[in-house]
């Protein structure tokens, strides 16, 4: 009996680090939320205004690599804007300004980052997918 306890104690251990194997990112300025994975959160530098946020992966011994951005334009200018962006999806409308997210179109890297790089921009989507407007 002692013994099933214990696995099922041991199970929900593991069920409880999955759960909190990430954290939220907050915006205050975009105010929005995006959950991250936690193996990430020293991969990536972030660097915010008044209309965007940049997320690129710290490229340890070369200059930091642009990831994903997530960015606030007016939907007057987005007509302008979108066509050339390759990579953007719009997340959010909100009255007057779309809420858009750009994403890396580069898959790899040279050096001796690149698995790591590559093992970062494999989970774009996944982070992307977690965003939540705080209005």
């Amino acid at each position: 009996m002692a013994f099933i306890a214990i696995a099922a104690l041991s199970s929900f251990a593991k069920m409880d680090s999955l759960i909190t194997d990430h954290y939220n990112y907050t915006s205050k300025q975009l105010r929005f939320e995006i959950t991250i994975p936690a193996e990430l959160k020293d991969k990536l530098i972030t660097e915010e205004n008044e209309s965007s946020v940049v997320f690129r992966y710290n490229n340890l011994g070369a200059k930091p690599v642009f990831v994903f951005s997530i960015n606030k334009i007016k939907s007057s200018l987005w007509m302008n804007v979108k066509e050339t962006l390759s990579n953007a999806v719009v997340l959010q409308i909100n009255g007057d300004d779309i809420i858009y997210c750009e994403k890396t179109s580069a898959a790899s890297l040279r050096g001796k980052n690149k698995a790591d790089y590559e093992s970062v921009v494999s989970r774009i989507d996944e982070i992307i997918k977690s965003y939540k407007s705080s209005d």
